[in-house]
């Protein structure tokens, strides 16, 4: 019987084989990208209706079997459209899978490198695509984001290589520095932008010199993957006493597992023009023994001497990057080059930039990450600002008749230099005899493990640093005019280095506890340390000709500054999720840090998130108008620190004295040595600046994303702002530490977008952004209104006042009757009030971005236009034009007649006095007139990119070649007089706007760039 059903059972099984074989196939087949061609492994394969399915392998490459009658193959794969195709007869199936543009929205980066679903967040995130930098052909990638994000504020310190650019999110908070901390793949990197400054130089030293690099230009924006900026407390509170400000998250591009080896060549010219310069006369000629153009009118055609010094700048860049990948083992290693030649004759600047990410999966729940990247940049600078030497000073104030090149090329008979006034420096002159070189070597590096021991667990560890060394020379010639002291010669050495070595180690659990509830918590520790150095030596008087060397130096003075800061924090992220439609986080940071003073040495930083996506609810879930929509609210607080040492109560100092007028003088003096206490007392007690306050926002998506929107609002107060207060003079000081100050940000950050016209070929993109942040000092030391924040000229100034903006600017005003009319004295001239006034926030109303995208087949075209409303400037180079009779206005008059000013006696009746147009012009519209004369509004709108691009695919040998035409500031309006008005004087290094005074010129600029893709 046994024997029986044993030989019944085998032929069972061999009848059913037979027939599964008869109803069965095989097909195979690859899945690869559509937009880069690369083979896609981990795809999903199934048979629809069954749970019979593979995986593709590190080729792409599957095998499946499928029912000889047909059937249908899912493919499905995260970041990218899941599709079905119909099985039929055929044997063979290759698929390439369209990028699924909302899931990735969908996942952002926030703080410590976390990748979260952007539904969950409950505060404002904004991500710009390393395509959206790339596109502006900037060089300086803080640059590029100006325009293109709600909240965030980018300011330009001109046209000259190497230039610097300031961003500022949601407004000043500080006295101190008030820029975002920068975090590449996970590890904080230094965007200072650094004076070299002498010890004993008692003045700001951004109001002349020359116009410095901010660090983040040593970034190659082609290894940019994305951008993300994280602008509120509650986003950036995990990062504690730095995340005050906001932070700016980079992801570089990396190499994926299984991809095939890709080569991304890039290429590109730039052509830079000056875009707007003052509009000087050519009538009159130079005053006698004045460096004036009071004179009579030129015998012979007047020369300008700005429109011939300029001119066209060309920067050329091109890098290369290899991307490739195994099952296990993934890379990218990229190598450019750029090289900008300034608009201004003999400047430049070099970029060489190195960078290697590789990852490796060790094991299976093991992976290791590492990115190593080399940077070498710098250039030559000109000197500029309240600088004798300065290119624009000397420039625009030269009379028409007198034309600067033909002097230079023409020394004065003892081989000095020739110039209209024995007290400048002829522009050419100062470009080849006082040059100012930096050279800057950066390494920035990670390493990274990743250990998933059960799949609801993570241990993550990384470390990192970022270190630089710039070295500074700079030299004034002998016959320089900076000072009495560089009359004979000067040679200064600047060594500046900065190390920080970061860690973090984060245990990540995640867990789903029913089918609605879902929980995520992370505890980390974080431990830093940074250093920074900076060795000055200056030598004076040169004994030899062109023998630019300590060696040839008479005088010597050196300074040096070395500072550590040592930190530790403990931190965890905690979020709940209820049914993929409410979500609840909570961030907390217990931060130990050696610049609290030693009787606050910890202190904790929280934020509350909460995220309610309505659209999930059965009522509307199905809408076929509003597809996606979220509340958020959040409540946080983050912090700056001190800076290193303020704790220390009675620090010791090189005495020095400043009249405002001479260079003054500090010990060393003579030979002589000392030290003495500083006038400012330290405080142990200090703690770190608070920023905290609610956000509330709203992100609306219609018809099928056609239409989005996401509106914000926040109210953030920093309090405990440190600065110096004043102190009893019986105390022998004159200031002390104290965290005294308040300062209130509140504003709407409004993102828009939307898609007019979508057909197969066209489509038609609109992006807004909008921007308006009020910001008001509230609080200043106990019996103090005002506090000026910086000085160096002595009528117009910028003040910290109580009920008024940060950074207002200060100066004196027209004294004038009841009815506002100006009030006259006895000479003529108008009277001026003795005491100074509030005179304008140099800070916008609103600013906008409106960016209009045309895309037809393989035709790209885009252009961005920027808007900012309001805002004032002291243009302090306007009033000394006048004042010297060489700007366009003081000719437009009879310089033979006499003129009155518009106003009244100070009797009350109309004023009648006759003065010179030059009186006019010196007393009234120039800098020895009221400051207010001279503070315009500096609203602009201008064409911030505009780029047109076709894309040529499928070459033999070539998977793309992509070409774009681009253009940068090709046109501006703006009532503001002079020079473009998006300048700063003194650029990214200072905490203030609003001075412009024989600053550098902004540019305009053509690009033509090539990227091949292999």
């Amino acid at each position: 019987m046994k024997k029986t059903l044993l030989i019944s059972f085998v032929l069972m099984v061999a009848v059913l084989t037979s027939v599964l074989a008869q109803v069965t196939k095989t097909v195979t087949g690859k899945v690869t990208s559509a937009l880069d061609g690369s083979p896609l492994p981990g795809v999903n394969v199934v048979v629809k209706g069954t749970t019979q399915g593979v995986i593709s392998d590190v080729d792409g490459k599957y095998s499946i079997e499928v029912p000889s009658v047909g059937g249908t193959l899912v493919f499905s794969f995260v970041g990218m459209n899941t599709s079905e195709v119909a099985v039929g007869d055929n044997a063979t199936i290759n698929l390439a899978m369209e990028t699924d543009i909302a899931q990735l929205s969908e996942v952002v980066v926030t703080a410590l490198g976390i990748e979260r679903e952007k539904r969950s967040v409950g505060y404002a995130v904004t991500q710009v695509g390393g395509s959206q930098l790339t596109n502006s052909r900037e060089t300086n990638m803080v640059q590029a984001l100006a325009g293109k994000v709600a909240g965030v504020q980018v300011m330009g310190g001109g046209g000259t290589p190497g230039a610097s650019s300031k961003i500022i999110l949601r407004g000043n908070k500080s006295f101190g520095d008030n820029q975002p901390l920068f975090v590449i793949d996970g590890i904080p990197m230094d965007n200072s932008t650094d004076a070299s400054n002498a010890g004993d130089n008692p003045y700001e030293p951004t109001l002349e010199q020359v116009n410095y690099s901010n660090r983040a230009v040593d970034i190659n924006p082609n290894d940019i993957e994305s951008m993300t900026v994280l602008k509120g407390p509650a986003a950036a509170a995990l990062y504690g006493v730095r995340g005050g400000n906001g932070v700016i998250m980079i992801t570089t591009k990396k190499g994926k597992f299984g991809q095939k080896t890709r080569v991304d060549i890039n290429s590109s010219i730039d052509f830079s023009q000056v875009n707007k310069l003052p509009d000087l006369q050519t009538t009159y000629g130079q005053s006698d023994g004045s460096p004036q153009s009071w004179g009579a009118k030129n015998t012979q055609a007047g020369v300008n001497n700005a429109e011939k010094f300029f001119k066209t700048g060309v920067t050329t860049s091109n890098d290369v990057a290899i991307t490739s990948g195994t099952e296990k083992n993934s890379y990218r290693l990229s190598v450019g080059h750029l090289h900008q030649d300034g608009i201004i004759p003999t400047t430049n600047f070099s970029r060489f930039t190195a960078r290697l990410t590789a990852q490796s999966e060790l094991r299976k729940d093991l992976t290791a990450s590492t990115t190593v990247s080399f940077t070498n940049s710098g250039g030559r600078r000109a000197q500029q600002g309240s600088n004798a030497s300065g290119v624009m000073l000397s420039l625009l104030r030269a009379p028409s008749s007198f034309d600067l090149l033909d002097a230079y090329n023409h020394p004065n008979a003892d081989g000095s230099q020739n110039n209209y006034w024995a007290g400048y420096d002829n522009t050419y002159w100062s470009l080849h005899h006082n040059p100012f070189k930096d050279n800057n070597k950066r390494l920035i590096g990670n390493i990274s493990l990743n250990y998933t021991p059960m799949d609801w667990l993570k241990v993550t560890y990384r470390l990192g640093l970022d270190n630089y060394t710039d070295y500074r020379r700079g030299i004034y010639d002998i016959g320089a005019h900076n000072s009495a002291e560089v009359a004979n010669g000067q040679i200064t050495e600047n060594y500046k280095r900065h190390l920080e070595i970061y860690s973090d180690l984060i245990i990540s659990a995640n867990k789903e506890f029913t089918e609605k509830i879902h929980g995520s918590l992370s505890l980390g520790n974080n431990i830093n340390q940074r250093e920074n150095s900076d060795l000055y030596s200056r030598g004076r008087g040169f004994s030899i000709d062109n023998f630019f060397n300590m060696n040839n130096a008479a005088s010597f003075y050196s300074s040096q500054y070395d500072e550590r800061i040592r930190s530790a924090a403990f931190f965890y992220d905690g979020n709940i999720s209820y049914n993929n439609m409410l979500f609840i986080g909570s961030t907390g940071r217990q931060e130990y840090s050696s610049t609290f003073g030693p009787n606050r040495r910890h202190f904790f930083f929280a934020s509350a998130t909460g995220s309610f996506v309505f659209t999930e609810l059965e009522a509307i879930k199905n809408s076929n108008i509003t597809n996606f929509g979220k509340l958020r609210l959040s409540y946080a607080r983050s912090a700056n620190t001190p800076s290193a040492y303020d704790w220390i109560k009675y620090p010791y100092k090189q005495p020095s004295f400043a009249d405002g007028y001479t260079n003054g003088f500090s010990l060393p003096y003579l030979g002589t040595n000392g030290y003495g206490h500083s006038n400012t007392i330290g405080n142990p007690d200090l703690k770190p600046e608070f920023t905290a306050g609610p956000e509330v926002g709203l992100e609306v998506n219609f018809l099928k994303d056609r239409i989005k929107a996401d509106v914000t609002y926040y109210n953030q107060k920093t309090t405990d702002i440190i600065l110096e207060s004043p102190a009893s003079p019986s105390s022998g000081y004159t200031a002390k530490l104290s965290n005294a100050a308040t300062i209130v940000n509140k504003g709407w950050e409004i993102s828009l977008s939307g898609t007019p016209v979508k057909t197969k070929d066209f489509d038609w993109t609109i992006d807004v952004n909008y921007t308006r942040n009020r910001n008001e000092v509230t609080a200043l030391a106990k019996g103090v209104s005002e506090q000026e924040l910086a000085s160096g000229f002595e009528d117009a100034r910028i003040f910290a006042i109580v009920g008024k903006p940060y950074g207002s600017i200060y100066g004196t005003k027209w004294q004038r009757d009841s009815n506002g009319k100006i009030i006259v004295g006895a000479n003529g001239r108008p009277l001026k009030t003795t005491t100074l006034y509030d005179l304008g926030n140099p800070y916008p109303d609103f600013i906008m971005g409106i960016r209009n995208t045309f895309t037809y087949k393989d035709f790209k075209l885009s252009a961005l236009l920027d808007i900012h409303q309001g805002g004032k400037m002291w243009n302090g180079t306007n009033a000394r034009l006048n004042r010297f009779g060489v700007s366009a206005a003081s000719a437009s008059v009879d310089r033979s007649q006499m003129m009155v000013v518009d106003g009244v006696k100070e009797d009350g009746s109309k004023n009648d006095i006759q003065i010179t147009p030059q009186e006019y012009y010196t007393y009234y519209k120039g800098d020895l007139g009221a400051v207010e004369e001279n503070v315009q509004d500096i609203s602009w709108v201008r064409l911030r990119e505009v780029s047109l691009g076709y894309t040529i695919r499928k070459i033999k040998y070539v998977q793309a070649v992509d070409i774009t035409f681009t253009g940068r500031n090709l046109w501006l309006k703006s009532n503001y007089v002079g020079m473009d008005p998006e300048t700063s004087l003194t650029g990214a290094g200072s905490n203030y706007n609003g001075i412009d005074w024989f600053g550098m010129p902004n540019t305009k600029s053509y690009n033509i760039a090539l990227h091949i893709t292999l």
